[in-house]
């Protein structure tokens, strides 16, 4: 059953492990870092709005920027080279 949770909830902090299921799947089918990482962002949030009603972007990019480091992966990824 999937759940459903109020962004009041995620404000403590830690997310409910099957919301970060959610994140986790979402993100990689969206990896939001690169020129297109917002564009990639809307579709996170639409998908984590079924779950989240009125969970917010900023809500988002903070869970995210606790799980990974995304200034250091935006970092190694300026200095790629594109063939």
């Amino acid at each position: 059953m999937l759940g459903t949770w109020s962004a009041d909830e995620l404000k403590a902090g830690a997310w409910p492990k099957e919301l970060e299921l959610h994140l986790l799947r979402a993100m990689a089918e969206n990896k939001p870092v690169g020129v297109h990482a917002h564009f990639c962002m809307v579709a996170i949030y639409a998908s984590l709005q079924k779950y989240v009603p009125k969970i917010t972007t900023a809500a988002i990019w903070d869970h995210m920027n606790t799980l990974y480091d995304l200034g250091e992966i935006v970092r190694i990824l300026s200095h790629c080279i594109v063939l």
